[in-house]
């Protein structure tokens, strides 16, 4: 992905977020102040669920005050009741005040309300969801999703064929979340569409398959690769005489990872509570108890597991560039082709597992990305950002 791919159609608060990106002076952690700033929690240019959502009743006919928070309530209360629309009111007066959904199966289903009573078109939806809720529309996985567009949504007859569905182990025949989207788009009434609810439920009793795959792959790997560094820098005596870190495992990758031992930290200090980090970066962020979940398939949120691929595929990726280099005898640092090479690796990936694609505005995006484009040792920047907004006790640290 290339600066210009990466710029096109974008707005003026995206291409800023993108230029800060694409800045290979900014570094999160400088002596230079006037270089290194904090960009994650000052800069205005990071898309807020208020913001996000005042701009769609803008589009919508809302003329009032964009600050007023009880006018935009009048003004989407009165749209909702004449949808028939019910949500409650201090949660969507929270919302006009910073107060962002979380992910979780109700709050998107909320999201789906607001578009519903504003309404959105389908290409509005999609857009709301990706850059204001940041996560993927319709998952056609979950049932509820799968029949939204088609007028039948928690209706009584659909409700009924999912009352009494076990999970089993029949092979699926959609094995892309996608196919189910696209068989349904070729269904005519909602007769046809319950009956082939009937038919295929099988088909929704999981998720995220191909997203739980990846994940898999790509820990199996990197636990390898830190294994490898591990091995290839001096380490203190204390870490190195653990058996724990003599062979290939979680714990490892994560020491590799953070330059600290997160497990042990956060006996003491939760990352999600204690970080200086916005919430959109420190909530459902990589750690020990949410790789675990993922290996065993436990349910866990779309943004943990957006989140948790991301690093995941930064560290593979970046991890392999730097032993193929030090192999060959040369000092670790990055390119702009290297940048490019990982942005479309990555998009792919999200791509592949139906997750929303890379957006500058979301601050985990962000600092992902800029991490990656930083020439000299993005594992490093990364391993800054930590500790730059992550407080933590020294003989915690390698």
């Amino acid at each position: 992905m290339t600066k210009e791919e990466l710029l096109k159609n974008a707005g003026d608060a995206t291409r800023r977020v993108i230029d800060n990106i694409l800045d290979s002076e900014y570094h999160i952690l400088s002596q230079n102040e006037e270089l290194t700033g904090n960009f994650l929690l000052e800069s205005p240019d990071f898309k807020s669920f208020n913001t996000g959502l005042t701009e769609l009743l803008i589009t919508k006919g809302y003329t009032g005050d964009i600050d007023d928070v009880k006018a935009k309530y009048k003004f989407f209360h009165r749209r909702c009741k004449e949808k028939n629309i019910t949500l409650t009111p201090s949660v969507v007066k929270s919302w006009f005040q910073d107060t962002r959904p979380i992910s979780s199966m109700n709050s998107r289903k909320n999201v789906y309300k607001i578009c519903f009573a504003l309404s959105c078109t389908l290409e509005e939806t999609i857009a709301f969801f990706y850059h204001v809720y940041f996560e993927c529309p319709f998952n056609f996985r979950v049932w509820q999703e799968a029949v939204y567009d088609a007028a039948v949504f928690l209706s009584e007859k659909a409700q009924k064929i999912f009352e009494d569905v076990k999970p089993c182990s029949a092979e699926l025949l959609y094995t892309h979340t996608r196919k189910i989207g696209s068989a349904i788009d070729t269904l005519q009434s909602s007769e046809e569409l319950l009956a082939w609810l009937e038919k295929h439920k099988n088909e929704f009793l999981t998720a995220n398959r191909t997203a739980y795959h990846y994940a898999e792959k790509l820990i199996q790997e990197n636990t390898q690769l830190a294994l490898e560094i591990f091995k290839s820098e001096k380490v203190e005596q204390d870490y190195s005489a653990r058996k724990t870190y003599q062979q290939q495992n979680i714990d490892l990758f994560l020491l590799i990872l953070f330059d600290f031992d997160m497990h042990q930290e956060n006996k003491e200090h939760s990352f999600t509570k204690d970080s200086d980090f916005p919430d959109l970066i420190s909530s459902n962020f990589i750690s020990k108890e949410n790789i675990s979940r993922i290996l065993h398939h436990e349910n866990v949120s779309y943004d943990t597991l957006r989140k948790n691929l991301m690093i995941l595929k930064f560290f593979n990726y970046f991890a392999h560039l730097k032993l193929q280099m030090e192999k060959n005898h040369e000092p670790f640092c990055c390119y702009e082709e290297d940048f490019e090479i990982f942005l479309d690796e990555l998009g792919d990936l999200l791509n592949f597992c139906g997750y929303p694609p890379l957006y500058p505005r979301n601050p985990f995006d962000w600092l992902i990305m800029h991490c990656a484009n930083t020439a000299d040792n993005p594992l490093d920047e990364f391993k800054n950002a930590i500790q730059a907004y992550y407080p933590k006790e020294e003989e915690c640290r390698i």
